[in-house]
């Protein structure tokens, strides 16, 4: 996908804040009632959106800095064809060597940089524990990761995407998946396979990562990185965190051989050569294999 590409999809295409419709931007200065704050990264650019990037991915973050933002999007059809005026599909973006990568950013007080972001999770912890009548809270899955790579991809934005078309789609490829994009559940991933009978191994090695109610996902165990093009098939790499047990620890499964389950050992440094072999569009399999070991319980 190129930037003709977006522009021939968009009803607006704004490199810059003035450049956007009057209707679009009034959308987007209210990000605090659930739209993405795509304003204050435009305001402030590309070397503040990827400051924590660079810190930790210099080879990623380098990229990422040196790319020119945009906002692009077009108004939402329903189901009768219509177009209400102020619903639209609006998506962060930015140009690396001829390919657009998707930037994921939350609502203003939900990034975890944001200066309200201890003050919305304590809010949200409260209604839980009101509500349950116990204490409960929030899981943040960005804590689940080792806080270098939380912060480069997970505290000014809300992961990365390379899609197949301007429309973006549900899912996300390549790059570290967005947190509600969806980090994909490990019985999700095994189904798809048709390997769901390996959920006996993975209940053995994670005792406590079955949910509560036997029809829910295992949200204990989730994806956050899939290399797969297609997010389909079993040749691939594709790692794993735990959310109940934030250690810091990814796992690896290398094309669907859960029985071969690996520990990523210097995952800052793998995940930034990855992440900069794809924006520079190296179409050869990246090799995780020096940076492994194999897991053991």
């Amino acid at each position: 996908m190129t930037i003709d590409d977006v522009k021939n999809y968009s009803d607006f295409f704004a490199e810059n804040i003035s450049d956007l419709p009057e209707n679009v931007f009034g959308l987007l200065e209210n990000s605090n009632n659930g739209v993405s704050d795509y304003l204050t990264p435009m305001e402030l650019g590309a070397q503040w959106l990827f400051e924590f990037t660079k810190d930790s991915q210099p080879l990623t973050g380098s990229l990422l800095q040196s790319s020119e933002l945009f906002i692009y999007g077009r108004q939402s059809e329903r189901w009768d064809g219509t177009t209400p005026n102020n619903e639209y599909h609006i998506h962060l973006g930015a140009e690396i060597n001829n390919q657009i990568v998707i930037i994921g950013r939350k609502s203003l007080g939900w990034n975890p940089d944001d200066g309200t972001y201890s003050e919305t999770i304590a809010r949200i912890n409260a209604n839980l524990t009101k509500t349950w009548g116990r204490p409960i809270s929030k899981v943040e899955r960005h804590l689940s990761l080792p806080t270098p790579i939380s912060k480069a991809y997970y505290h000014r934005l809300d992961g990365l995407d390379i899609p197949l078309s301007p429309a973006v789609g549900i899912y996300s490829r390549l790059l570290p998946f967005p947190i509600n994009r969806p980090w994909e559940t490990i019985d999700s991933y095994l189904a798809s396979l048709k390997l769901k009978s390996k959920l006996d191994l993975i209940h053995d090695w994670f005792p406590r990562c079955k949910p509560e109610r036997k029809s829910a996902p295992y949200t204990n165990l989730m994806i956050f990185l899939d290399t797969r093009p297609a997010l389909s098939g079993k040749e691939g790499d594709v790692f794993f965190v735990k959310n109940h047990i934030q250690d810091g620890t990814i796992y690896y499964i290398r094309d669907g051989n859960i029985d071969n389950l690996m520990v990523l050992n210097e995952p800052v440094e793998a995940i930034d050569k990855y992440c900069h072999h794809v924006l520079m569009r190296d179409e050869r399999r990246f090799d995780f294999m020096p940076y492994v070991s194999k897991f053991s319980i």
